[in-house]
């Protein structure tokens, strides 16, 4: 991966470009390669792409690069006549996923009755609780509350539900409920 440096330059004259005076604010904006993430930032605050240090001193800032975690959500199970869906997050990668957060529910469908999304205490957007750290192997479980506005709770439904995580961008799947 690379780093960009905002200002590029610490315009020092004899010193080289990485040299700024003290009190400069430096932002720092990392791009993977090959299909690495940021997994860290050693020696500067924050696990965004970007950060900001304020140089004081002779100082080194790492971005620590890794391949993505590989997030998948998915139906555990429905209790009969209920629309209270059991749902999973598993991290089958090799680099624990970060604030694994539910971002949207949308094109709910069923035939012969309507369903809406109906929240609880995970108003959208929401971490999904236990995968604030998704470890590699990790499942963690959550669940979904669906009210049926018309027709019966127990009638099949699927919607889509889009997820991201702080290292894994945003994606959509389709859960079918039987």
């Amino acid at each position: 991966g690379s780093v960009a440096l905002s200002p590029a330059s610490g315009g020092l004259t004899g010193l080289p470009a990485n040299c700024y005076a003290p009190g400069t604010v430096v932002t720092l904006t990392a791009t993977g390669a090959n299909g690495n993430v940021l997994q860290s930032w050693t020696g500067a605050p924050g696990t965004g792409n970007t950060t900001t240090v304020t140089v004081n001193t002779a100082s080194t800032v790492t971005a620590n690069f890794a391949q993505p975690p590989v997030v998948t959500v998915f139906l555990q199970s429905r209790p009969n006549g209920s629309a209270n869906l059991s749902m999973g997050v598993t991290n089958s990668g090799v680099t624990t996923a970060t604030n694994v957060t539910v971002t949207a529910i949308t094109g709910i469908t069923a035939t012969g009755a309507t369903f809406v999304y109906n929240p609880g205490l995970l108003v959208i957007p929401f971490v999904i609780p236990g995968a604030a750290a998704l470890n590699p192997g990790a499942t963690s479980g959550f669940n979904l509350n669906f009210t049926a506005t018309s027709g019966s709770a127990a009638a099949p439904f699927s919607f889509v539900i889009t997820v991201k995580a702080d290292n894994v961008p945003a994606f959509s799947t389709t859960i079918n409920v039987p």
